[in-house]
């Protein structure tokens, strides 16, 4: 039996999200000018993401207290000038373009009956975050990249990307959460996740047991429209943004293609 994987980065367009998202603004405008009590969050999260960026490079680029890498990561992504709720981009308002690959280790457990599968995957995702921006700093040069702590990943903002198609998952965490991230010094950020995915695949077994099968794996954004988030493929230098283990046995089974799409969908709520 021949499968053949269709990798798709689903963007949705959500013209009903836009249209309530400009009336609640407005609303909350009216509210604010007549002494709204959320005023102050409000306003606090408008000018956290108009400037925070400029803040950070100058606490960096000005405070000669920060000797040590903790200070400086203490820095960074303190909460008092980063804002994780608020993506990359919002203040000029554009999408904020993220980037994937993803590295297969393995395809398991594939069951007609059931119509799903077992992978083992590895889920990068990259993005720019102008307010970890910190060139310009003598940082700079100590540490031209960070790799953090996996529990400081809860500190700064991250993609909501989510497997539509996945009946279970969850992530390695053996022998510790296996995720890393990495931050530049103009603002890139590598996101690396080992996910362990049950996926459905719609199987059409008329021919049974000489058939050859399609599994479409579709991946997007859970909240965000386009006009938030842009996905891409990363196939810089011509290499394939889906990579498979050279290794890769199953029994029964043989992968005769892959490939990666785009589609894009209109939904009412987003």
């Amino acid at each position: 039996m021949l499968l053949h994987f269709i990798w798709i980065y689903n963007q949705i367009f959500s013209f009903a999200l836009q249209t309530v998202t400009t009336t609640t603004m407005t609303t909350e405008m009216i509210d604010l000018q007549d002494g709204h009590p959320n005023h102050r969050l409000w306003q606090k999260m408008i000018d956290t993401g108009r400037s925070s960026a400029g803040n950070c490079a100058n606490l960096l680029r000005n405070d000669a207290s920060i000797n040590t890498v903790e200070e400086f990561l203490d820095t960074l992504i303190n909460s008092s000038h980063y804002d994780r709720r608020i993506r990359p981009f919002f203040d000029q308002h554009k999408p904020c373009n993220v980037t994937m690959t993803i590295h297969i280790n393995t395809i398991s457990a594939i069951n007609e009956v059931n119509m799903d599968y077992n992978t083992d995957l590895i889920f990068r995702q990259s993005w720019y975050d102008p307010r970890l921006n910190y060139s310009g700093t003598d940082w700079a040069k100590k540490s031209p990249q960070i790799t953090l702590h996996y529990s400081l990943i809860d500190r700064i903002w991250v993609p909501d990307s989510f497997f539509r198609n996945a009946k279970e998952g969850k992530r390695s965490d053996i022998t510790v959460p296996n995720r890393l991230i990495r931050i530049h010094l103009d603002g890139k950020v590598l996101y690396s996740q080992r996910l362990l995915l049950k996926l459905d695949c719609q199987m059409k077994l008329q021919k049974f047991p000489l058939d050859n099968q399609t599994c479409v794996v579709n991946i997007g954004s859970y909240g965000f429209d386009t006009n938030d988030l842009a996905f891409f493929w990363d196939e810089a230098q011509n290499i394939s943004a889906i990579r498979v283990n050279e290794d890769l046995e199953m029994p029964d089974f043989v992968l005769s293609n892959h490939e990666a799409r785009y589609c894009n969908r209109t939904t009412a709520t987003g």
